[in-house]
């Protein structure tokens, strides 16, 4: 049984200097038990795990769940010493309360006016293990999309970067800025800083 090992495996990527688990895309449900013994060996183990997300077993790579993201609410209860990164189109899709639940729909591209009231925003302003990651067009899209609120969102969830952002500083102004192309030229530069300066990261598929 694969599941009975993966805390055991993990532990020996850690002792080689593994620091988190990512991009995690394993394409089950994020109740299977496959994906809730990673979970639980990542928490154990303080390895924080940056996932994808499919908005349908067999259709995309990527854990999966249901509009509104109630699986995903629930590993953030049972785990709460865990730092979950999340990722993707469907992750990224709840930022506006709006958001339809048709699966053409949650792998789209975020676009016009957000709605508040989103539900990613509800679960990251009640649960502090959950973060998000703004190095790909998903995340990038979500905060363009709107600039007035992507700029507030930026403002009341600061820690929302990925891990990696961590190692810069960012001045007091960028807040205040209006610039979004800017902001993507950010994303991309960390992007590559992400590969190059931090290879530490093993892949569960």
């Amino acid at each position: 049984n694969c599941e009975e090992t993966i805390e055991e495996r993990l532990r020996e990527y850690q002792r080689q200097g593994t620091v988190g688990i990512g991009e995690f895309m394993i394409c089950r449900k994020i109740n299977h038990p496959f994906v809730q013994a990673v979970f639980q060996a990542a928490e154990k183990l303080g390895m924080p795990i940056l996932f994808h997300m499919s908005p349908q077993e067999g259709y995309e790579y990527g854990i999966v769940d249901e509009p509104g993201l109630p699986m995903l609410e629930e590993a953030l209860e049972k785990y709460p010493g865990l730092k979950f990164i999340g990722h993707s189109q469907p992750f990224w899709h709840e930022i506006s309360q709006d958001a339809k639940p048709d699966l053409k729909s949650r792998m789209e591209w975020g676009r016009g006016p957000v709605r508040e009231g989103g539900r990613l925003v509800c679960l990251m302003r009640n649960y502090k293990n959950l973060y998000a990651d703004l190095s790909a067009n998903s995340g990038g899209c979500a905060i363009m999309r709107d600039e007035k609120f992507g700029l507030q969102f930026l403002e009341e969830f600061p820690y929302c970067f990925p891990w990696w952002l961590h190692y810069f500083t960012f001045p007091p102004a960028m807040h205040k800025r209006s610039n979004f192309p800017t902001f993507s030229l950010i994303f991309v530069i960390l992007s590559l800083s992400l590969y190059f300066d931090h290879p530490n990261w093993c892949e569960v598929v």
